[in-house]
């Protein structure tokens, strides 16, 4: 898909940079760097088991 983006001059250089380093296109570092920060930008999601014996969350302080 295209689209248009306005990248600030540092990080089109760095992304730039890093696609010649690499021997990549800008498209495929821009994609990477895309999904690594979303991939991180991820809501985690918290699992509170309850005590077996209480049938309550365990005390964790």
């Amino acid at each position: 898909m295209r689209t248009t983006l306005t990248l600030d001059d540092d990080l089109f250089m760095a992304l730039n940079e890093r696609a010649r380093a690499t021997g990549r296109s800008f498209k495929e570092v821009v994609n990477e760097a895309l999904r690594r920060g979303l991939s991180e930008a991820a809501p985690r999601r918290v699992i509170v088991r309850p005590d077996a014996r209480r049938g309550r969350p365990p005390d964790v302080t």
